[in-house]
């Protein structure tokens, strides 16, 4: 247990090696986390998707760049953009007829490296370059 010198709240502090070079540290108000300290690592990289997902949509899509006339507008031009990323994301990166489709994707967007884990940046690059990049082209 963990007590911070402002706060009357008990904490745990989460130590989990093996996500890094150095041991990750999640401090934690719930009081089964010293029971089940996974359950803690699964909330938090949870959490973490959800943020990462959030700023893939803000940075890819330009969404801080959009102009509309009002809020209904933005409301439906944000609703509009993450259903663009469900179907990126859940839809073409899981569906088994998809997958060529994916691959080609992955090929138009001319990473040097191998794909990152979080692949939507991929993805998004591939599409652009498939529909602004030039002609389709076979690929030998």
């Amino acid at each position: 247990m963990v007590k911070l010198p402002f706060s009357d709240t008990h904490l745990t502090l989460v130590v989990v090696k093996g996500y890094g070079k150095n041991p990750l540290m999640l401090l934690t108000n719930v009081e089964e986390a010293e029971d089940d300290p996974l359950s803690i690592l699964e909330i938090y990289l949870t959490r973490w998707k959800c943020e990462e997902s959030f700023r893939f949509i803000k940075q890819s899509y330009n969404l801080e760049d959009v102009r509309v006339q009002s809020y209904i507008a933005l409301r439906n031009m944000v609703s509009l953009v993450i259903a663009v990323f469900f179907f990126v994301s859940v839809v073409l990166a899981t569906g088994m007829r998809l997958r060529i489709l994916l691959k080609k994707v992955y090929e138009k967007a001319k990473r040097l490296f191998e794909i990152p884990p979080f692949k939507q940046y991929a993805i998004c690059d591939g599409i652009y370059n498939l529909l602004w990049g030039g002609k389709f082209s076979k690929q030998k």
